[in-house]
This record gives structure tokens, C-alpha cells and sequence, in this order.
């Protein structure tokens, strides 16, 4: 940067007047001054020298004619040698008896002299001369010897020289400035037609390019450019409005327009090709078109010689500026401007048209919220694998599978929730799939995987096994932590049936066979697990009948408060609470049990219908009792995570206890203990709806699950049940009795009631009334009953022995 701006200064047109005007100047000055230096610098030397031979002549004459006393001539050369004027003195007299002779005064000087004819001819600063001493007739007698001092001399010389140095530099300085200033003035009109001619290139037209110079030259140079200005800015604007016409057209049209020069060299690019390509029309002016494509691409348009290919509709992939591609069409025509051929390329971006036919393709083949492929893609990868497999004599695996409990899930923690988890599950399942192999969600929890080109059964096996291994992992979705497992259905093709839609139905009949041995396995089909299949979906359609025609019954089983009479060594029991339990009368299938047909109600959604139904028909037989003078007493009714997900349960509670008439003390609704496990807002808020009315809340089956009693004290609840699995125990297993025991102290320091369900013998009811249990409730008492006989109960005295007394009282 420094050297290109000395560059610049050095051969401006000031420097180099000033340079040449300080040149020539500083010359001609240095001849004068050195001219006028040397002539009296000579000067002073002929005076210096002419003085000295004056004064030795007269000194020598007054000593050989004048002076004869030795001491009056000694007196004379002191003073001359204490002046400093003279600084060697000695008479050489030819007669040594001569009292005019006088010995030198420095022998150094004697030894030293030799006598001098220019001014500082031996370097010494000592002019030496001699004289000749004459007495009065002018005969010789001898030679005066004498020395001067040349310092004076030289210091008038050197302060003569530095006069003319000063001199020298104050002539050179002005001399300078003067040709600055001539140079300024000479360059100006110069500089100001290059400023001009600068603001006219950046574009500034209208700058007049005159400019007021006395200089003749300038000045006709000046109004010869105006002329010229003038004239290029007429032609200018009948081109540039030729050109914007042009322009025009190209800049305002959808398509990028690209001009190719015979080479296939870019020459034009119009705004729309900048915005597809990423770059501006300077930066790709006189390159190659094929720097947008690989060579794969480019050769589809463009030969080897470098010359496009006419071509239309023609699709490319094109690279980008930032580096990114976009999808272009391309057409390409060629045209003769003059001699030379010219190629016009009209390049349009499909990528919007091309993200929509993705993106349909995607909808139609693709599940939205896990990525899979759906039920469509995967009957046509289904269908291709099934011919594959005939041609090469293979078999087909389809697992059919969905997650076990999903509903519970679902409708215990929301819908979002169940969304990331299916997200997660669909993850999870692609890490055991061959390239080869496909997986699908066919909706809700359902996902399947096709096996291509397996050997034999046990491969299939083999990746039900991993699946099964996979979800036996918990899954961290947000801030829970959930443990969820599969059931899997496995078909086999050509074994079990060829075509697709039997295949699948196969898979589903086997899954579901799966849970009905537990969940968390899989099973193979199995021809007799069809007609299982069969008989579910009719029980599923005589379900939604019996809902519709009111087939179903309520049974009663009581809730037992127990007191110990100590008079008389017996307990007595006083039923408290009933608990409401659905029953279905099956025209062919006789009684069913709820185990056969809720979890069906539950996956179909007619749980909402029989749940209301149940509530509806426990709270009119409660109103029926009291109207027919039976003691008050509590019925529990249970409703499912699935009901009490419904966004219209608390309204649905609200209108049967209105309809009935029931009083609300007098109904408890007993909810599983999943329930509490994650305390979600809106499920402690329908909860609070229903404390609200007055109902009783009790957790059913308490102690199976993974809840505390902690979370009880955020909840209103009033009860728990103690499991019966505990109370079957109780008697004979350290464990169950520690569970149950813990259960009751707790819920008492909550003020929580606790009820015991399952007591089917004397000691557990001992056991437990020696543990302060609340209610009990069991076949001990009683077996579920319908309401006729449940009102006997009611009317009867119920009393039970003290097995201690029975065993003294037994022969």
C-alpha cells in the first residue's frame, strides 16, 4: 500500500515539476555558490599570505638595519609570541658572534620548518617563511626565520563555509516551496479534469469536464473531452434505453433467462436466474454454464466440445452459491447475432412443485407422526415381497403387533404423551429391521414388520425376540419414565395363506392371542385361532346390542363393618357399602363375567355407554333400598381410566345423580390405582369436580401398582382397597402380611379408610380385624349377588363365631 502511494506521488505531474524545477535550481545555485565560495576563500588566503611575507620583510629589515640591541629584538619576537600571531621565531645570523642572533624558540619548530609558498601547504597550521636580514647598505647578514599561526585564518574560512551552507539550505528550502507552488499550479487544471473524468466513470454523466486554465494546452484539451463528454452521453441514452426495453423483459420474467456466447460462456443473467442460482450476474459473466451442474448432470445438456444441446423440459439438478442444490428445468435454444451463434437458456425452479408432489406422495404413503410407511405402502412392499418370495421359492414373515396398554396409557397420561411414545416405540422398532424388510404403522398402536427372503420360520422368531427385547427397556419421555410392552402376531407366507388381506387378518388373530397368554410374547398363527377371532368380533357386536337393549345386570357384593362382641366371645357384622358389578346375560354364552367382555368394551369404546349404564342403574337400586326403608348404605362403583379420561365424565356423573335422585354420600366411585401414579392436572381436576358434588373417591386394588400413599394426600380420596392378592396371603406370607399392615397404618394417619378385598376365610378376617382393618369384603360373606338377594342380606342378622370359642366348644 505505501509503495503503490509513493508510486503514485512520484510520478504525479506536481512532484515531477517540483522535482525538475528543484533539480535544476538546486544545480545552478550549487555552481554559483561554490563559485562565489572558492574566490573568497582563495581571498583570504592571498591576504594571509601577502600580510605574512609584509610583516617577515619588515621585521627582517628592522632587524638587520634598524635594531642592534640583542634584548630590544628579543622584546619584539615576545610580544609577537605572547600576540599568538606568530608562534616560531629564529635569527640565523651568517656571523654566529652576531648579537642580533636569536635561537628559535621551539626546537620541535627547527626541526619542523620548512618553509611554506601556499597557505596551508603542509597541513600543519604553521605558515613558515624566511626573510633575509640586510644591515644598512643592504648586505646580506643573515636569515629571519618566522612562523605563523594559521587557525585564525582557517576558523574566517570555515565560518565563511558554514555562511554559505546556511545560505545553500534557505536557497534549496525556497526553491522547493517555489516549485510546489508552480507545480500546484500547473497540475491543478490536470487534476481537476482527472477528478472529472473519475466522477463521469462512477457515473456522475451531467460533471462537466471543462475546466479554467491559462495554460492554452489544457484549455483545448478541456473543451475537446466536453465535446467528447457530450456526445458519448447522447449515444449513451439512446443505447441505455434500447437496452432497458431489453432488460425489461428479461429482468421481469418468472424464468431464468441465461445468454451463452458460441464458447457457452455466460453472458447475460437476468434476476430470476440470480435468485435460482444464488449468484449475481457479474460473478458468472464470461464463465462456463456448466459450473452449475456435475458432470453427470451437464452432460445431459451439454456435449463434449462445451456447446449446449437443444433441449426442452429437460429436469437438473443445479448447485448453488451457499452450496445448497435446487431442482431446475431447463430449455435451451440457440440464435445468430451476427456471425457469431448464441445460445439462450430459460431455467425455471420446480422445487416448490416438487416439495408438493413430495409431499403428497408422503402424505399418501407415509404415516404423519412416527414417518413409517402406512397401511397403503406397506400392502405394496407386502405385495412385492410376496412375488419376490414366489419367484425365489422364499417365504414371508408378517409380525403384526401393538403396545399393551396403550390405552391405559393413553388415557391416564393424555393423548400428547401417547403420541411421543409411539414416536419413541417407532424408533426404537427401525433398529431391528433389515434393509431389505419394512415396518409400518397401520394407525393407533398397530405397527407390522414384512420380512423379505427369509429361510425358514425361526428368523421370524428370531426379530419378534428383539422386538420383544427392545421394549422391555423403559422409555423417558419428558420427565416419565414408562415401561410398556408388546404382543406380537406372527404369519407365515406361503404356509398360513397368499393373499395380503388374509395374511394381515392372520397376524392380528395371532397378537391377540399373544395377550390372551399374558402379553409380552408373541405367537404364531395358528388355523383354530381364527375362529377365536371369529367368536370375539361377535361378541363384540352382541356387546353393542346388549348396550343398546339393556341386557346387562347389576350384582352386589357387600362391604362388611365388623364388631367384636367380647360378652359373648363373637364377632357381628353390619354391611356398610355394596359394590356394584356388571354382568352380562349372553343369549348363548349364558352369564358372562366383566373379565370377558370390559377389556373388549374398553378397546372399542363402548366403555363409555356401559359405564354410564352401570352408574345410572347402581344409583336407582341405592334410591329403590332407601325408599323401601333398608338401611343407608354406600354403593362403589368402578369407572375405567378410559372413562375417566372422557372430557364429559363429571358432567355425565352430574346428570345421573340429578335423573336418579341418588344422594351423593351415598355413592362411591372407586378408580384403579394407575391413576394416581402420575397425578396429571386435568385428572386431580375431574377428581376435585367429583369430591365436590359429595361423592366418595376410593382406589381399587391398591397396592398392585407402583403408587405411593404419599400421593394420596394431594388427591381427595376417602378409601383404598387393599388387593386381594395380599388378603389371600396374609395369613402365611411374611410379605403380603408386611404390605397389608403398612397399608393400614398409613392410611389411618391420613384418615384414609381402608377396606380389604378377597377375605374368603376366619382367620383372614380375624387377622385383619386384629389389625384395626376398616371393611372387609369377600366370599366369606357373601358372592356377588343380584339386588333381590342382596336386600335378604340387608334384612338378615349377620354374626360370626369366634373361632377360638367354636374350638372350646367342639366335643
Amino acid at each position: 500500500m505505501a509503495r503503490e502511494i509513493t508510486r503514485q506521488v512520484l510520478h504525479g505531474l506536481t512532484t515531477r515539476l517540483a522535482l525538475g524545477v528543484l533539480a535544476l535550481g538546486t544545480l545552478l545555485g550549487a555552481l554559483l555558490l561554490s563559485g562565489v565560495l572558492y574566490f573568497v576563500v582563495e581571498d583570504y588566503k592571498a591576504q594571509f599570505v601577502n600580510n605574512v611575507r609584509s610583516q617577515s620583510r619588515m621585521l627582517a629589515g628592522l632587524v638587520g638595519a634598524e635594531l642592534d640591541d640583542r634584548a630590544e629584538i628579543q622584546s619584539l619576537f615576545s610580544e609577537l609570541l605572547l600576540g599568538g600571531e606568530v608562534v616560531y621565531v629564529e635569527v640565523a645570523m651568517d656571523d654566529p658572534d652576531d648579537p642580533r642572533a636569536i635561537a628559535p624558540n621551539d626546537p620541535q619548530g627547527k626541526r619542523d620548518f620548512k618553509e611554506d609558498f601556499f597557505f596551508g601547504e603542509h597541513g600543519d597550521n604553521v605558515y613558515y617563511i624566511s626573510a633575509p636580514v640586510a644591515d644598512r647598505d643592504a648586505r646580506p647578514r643573515g636569515t629571519l626565520n618566522l612562523g605563523f599561526d594559521e587557525s585564525y585564518t582557517r576558523e574566517q574560512i570555515a565560518r565563511i563555509y558554514r555562511r554559505g551552507f546556511y545560505f545553500a539550505g534557505g536557497y534549496t528550502i525556497l526553491l522547493l516551496i517555489l516549485a510546489i507552488l508552480l507545480g500546484m499550479h500547473l497540475g491543478r487544471p490536470l487534476r481537476q479534469l482527472r477528478e472529472a473524468s473519475r466522477e463521469i466513470a462512477s457515473g456522475h454523466f451531467d460533471r462537466p469536464l471543462t475546466v479554467d486554465s491559462r495554460l492554452a494546452e489544457v484549455a483545448y484539451l478541456s473543451e475537446d473531452l466536453e465535446t467528447m463528454r457530450r456526445e458519448l452521453i447522447h449515444r449513451g441514452r439512446e443505447i441505455a434505453a434500447r437496452e432497458e426495453r431489453h432488460r425489461a423483459v428479461l429482468e421481469h420474467a418468472a424464468e431464468g433467462i441465461v445468454t451463452l456466447d458460441g464458447q457457452g460462456r455466460i453472458e447475460s443473467f437476468n434476476a430470476a436466474a440470480e435468485r435460482i442460482f444464488g449468484y449475481s450476474a457479474t460473478e458468472v459473466a464470461g464463465t462456463p454454464f456448466t459450473r452449475f451442474f456435475s458432470l453427470a448432470e451437464a452432460g445431459r445438456v451439454i456435449g463434449p466440445d462445451g456447446l449446449p444441446h437443444i433441449a426442452s423440459g429437460v429436469t437438473l439438478t443445479a448447485r448453488r452459491k451457499d452450496g445448497g442444490t435446487v431442482p431446475v428445468q431447463l430449455s435451451i435454444g440457440a440464435f445468430q447475432h451476427g456471425e457469431e451463434k448464441l445460445y439462450t437458456v430459460v431455467a425455471q425452479d420446480i422445487s416448490e412443485r416438487m416439495q408438493f408432489e413430495e409431499k403428497l406422495a408422503r402424505l399418501a404413503y407415509y404415516d404423519p407422526l412416527t414417518g413409517l410407511p402406512n397401511r397403503r405402502l406397506f400392502h405394496d412392499r407386502l405385495a412385492q415381497a410376496l412375488a419376490r418370495a414366489q419367484r425365489n421359492e422364499k417365504l414371508v414373515g408378517i409380525l403384526f403387533f401393538d403396545l399393551d396398554r396403550f390405552k391405559e396409557v393413553n388415557d391416564t397420561l393424555g393423548h400428547l404423551f401417547g403420541d411421543l411414545l409411539l414416536q419413541a416405540a417407532a424408533k426404537r422398532l427401525t433398529e431391528v429391521v433389515r434393509k431389505d424388510d419394512s415396518i409400518a404403522r397401520l394407525g393407533g398402536d398397530e405397527f407390522t414388520i414384512v420380512l423379505t427372503d427369509i429361510s425358514n420360520v425361526e428368523d421370524a422368531a428370531q426379530v419378534a425376540e428383539k422386538v420383544i427385547g427392545l421394549f422391555s427397556k423403559p422409555f423417558q419421555i419428558g420427565e416419565h419414565e414408562v415401561f410398556v410392552s408388546t404382543s406380537i402376531g406372527i404369519t407365515i407366507y406361503p404356509f398360513d395363506d397368499s393373499d395380503i388381506e388374509n395374511l394381515i387378518k392372520n397376524a392380528d388373530t395371532a397378537m391377540y392371542k399373544a395377550k390372551s397368554l399374558g402379553r409380552n410374547n408373541y405367537q404364531f398363527y395358528d388355523a383354530r385361532l381364527g375362529a377365536q377371532s371369529q367368536e370375539r368380533l361377535v361378541l363384540e357386536t352382541s356387546l353393542r346390542k346388549a348396550v343398546q337393549q339393556g341386557n346387562l345386570t347389576l350384582y352386589f357384593q357387600p362391604q362388611v363393618l365388623l364388631h367384636y362382641q367380647p360378652q359373648y366371645d363373637r364377632f357381628s357384622g353390619q354391611i356398610v357399602g355394596a359394590e356394584a358389578l356388571a354382568r352380562w346375560q349372553h343369549p348363548d354364552l349364558g352369564l358372562l363375567y366383566p373379565e370377558r367382555f370390559i377389556a373388549l368394551a374398553e378397546e372399542t369404546g363402548l366403555i363409555i355407554p356401559v359405564g354410564e349404564w352401570l352408574l345410572r342403574a347402581a344409583c336407582e337400586q341405592s334410591v329403590a333400598w332407601r325408599k323401601q326403608g333398608l338401611p343407608p348404605l354406600r354403593v362403589a362403583v368402578n369407572i375405567s381410566p378410559r372413562q375417566l379420561q372422557y372430557k364429559g365424565i363429571v358432567e355425565q356423573v352430574g346428570r345421573v345423580i340429578e335423573e336418579t335422585g341418588v344422594d351423593p354420600a351415598h355413592l362411591e366411585i372407586e378408580l384403579t390405582e394407575s391413576l394416581i401414579l402420575h397425578n396429571h392436572a386435568e385428572i386431580k381436576s375431574v377428581l376435585f369436580e367429583l369430591k365436590n358434588m359429595g361423592l366418595t373417591l376410593a382406589i381399587d386394588d391398591f397396592g398392585t401398582g407402583h403408587s405411593s400413599l404419599a400421593n394420596l394426600q394431594l388427591l381427595p380420596i376417602d378409601a383404598v382397597k387393599i388387593d386381594k392378592s395380599f388378603v389371600h396371603n396374609i395369613t402365611h406370607d411374611e410379605h403380603s402380611a408386611a404390605i397389608a399392615m403398612a397399608v393400614i397404618e398409613m392410611a389411618h394417619k391420613l384418615g384414609i379408610r381402608v377396606v380389604a378385598e378377597g377375605v374368603e376365610m376366619e382367620e383372614q378376617l380375624v387377622y385383619l380385624h386384629s389389625h384395626q382393618c376398616d371393611i372387609m369384603q369377600g366370599y366369606y360373606f357373601s358372592r356377588p349377588v343380584p339386588a333381590a338377594d342382596f336386600e335378604t342380606l340387608l334384612n338378615a342378622d349377620m354374626e360370626m363365631q369366634n373361632p377360638l370359642k367354636s374350638s372350646r366348644d367342639s366335643p
